[in-house]
């Protein structure tokens, strides 16, 4: 673990690992503005997935950036001598002996549990790692060619209002059926231009399909504009906080009491309680907890936030 006297220790570079999708990523970059604003470190290193480069590459707090692929990551999070590390989300410890001549076995486990608690992602977050950061908004950096683009992407709706639809994920248990984002959809595109990134096994006539992949800080250039963002728990969700623009998060198998940021509004099954992290949803084949979202209640919630004008 990560203790306050390891922040504190006046050496020159500190290296935060960080793992996951790029969700996890973005909800990272809080660390990486902390620690600069501390003034302890000459010199911070971020270590992170390759996918998740525009996430931190125009970081004005990072001074250096290893990107890696799956399982080289892990190697970075271990200790080293001259060198603080920080691995906000999981704990590496090596498992063979500290020569040349065997190889490397790591042993990597999560650092909490968290589904299971009722405070806020962050929250728990400082408690582990036993420092408090007041300022745990995430962000992302855009530059001027990504906000040229969606300006000239965006031309054709200029004036209507914009609606981002995210209802998948790469956990197919999060995933928001089909027949429901249809009906969603049915009721919502009276009142807003609804766009989404299309997948071939998710056909939803009705929406404007971004026709090309979209870069982190391309998405972030775009919700910029959007009057609502509408997700499941994932990278929009924490995208759509990042750039401070209203969302409604559907929760099925984790926990909105840790991951809806403030300002948003969450839609949860009312038949299942989060299961993620748990026993449970290894056996769930039915995943009712996304079945029995009511899109009465998620359209509700989007005029709702759209009107308000919500800032995450």
């Amino acid at each position: 673990m990560f203790s306050p006297a390891e922040v504190f220790s006046l050496k020159k570079k500190l290296r935060v690992v960080v793992t996951g999708g790029l969700g996890d990523n973005l909800l990272a970059t809080p660390y990486f503005r902390y620690f600069r604003l501390q003034g302890r470190y000459k010199q911070i290193c971020a270590v992170f997935p390759r996918q998740a480069m525009e996430i931190f590459d125009r970081n004005p707090f990072i001074d250096e950036h290893i990107p890696c692929g799956k399982k080289d990551i892990f190697l970075w999070a271990l200790p080293e001598k001259d060198v603080d590390v920080f691995s906000p989300y999981v704990d590496v410890r090596r498992k063979t002996p500290s020569n040349f001549t065997s190889r490397v076995e790591l042993s990597v486990s999560r650092s909490f549990n968290d589904n299971s608690d009722k405070q806020y992602f962050y929250t728990i977050l400082s408690r582990h790692h036993g420092f408090p950061v007041q300022d745990m908004k995430p962000e992302i950096f855009t530059d001027p060619s990504d906000e040229a683009w969606a300006d000239d992407y965006l031309k054709p709706w200029k004036g209507q209002p914009l609606l981002f639809f995210h209802p998948f994920s790469p956990l197919r248990e999060k995933n928001l059926p089909v027949s429901l984002s249809r009906k969603l959809i049915s009721r919502l595109k009276k009142y807003f231009v609804i766009f989404h990134l299309p997948r071939p096994d998710y056909p939803l006539p009705g929406v404007q399909a971004l026709k090309f992949p979209v870069s982190p800080r391309k998405s972030a250039a775009l919700f910029k504009h959007m009057s609502c963002v509408v997700s499941v728990n994932s990278f929009p969700a924490h995208l759509a906080h990042a750039v401070q623009i209203p969302a409604v998060v559907l929760f099925g198998p984790t926990n909105p009491l840790v991951y809806a940021h403030p300002g948003q509004i969450a839609v949860q099954s009312p038949v299942c309680k989060p299961c993620a992290g748990t026993p449970k949803i290894r056996r769930c084949r039915s995943f009712s907890c996304m079945k029995t979202l009511s899109v009465e209640m998620i359209a509700e919630s989007v005029c709702k936030a759209a009107s308000k004008g919500m800032r995450a």
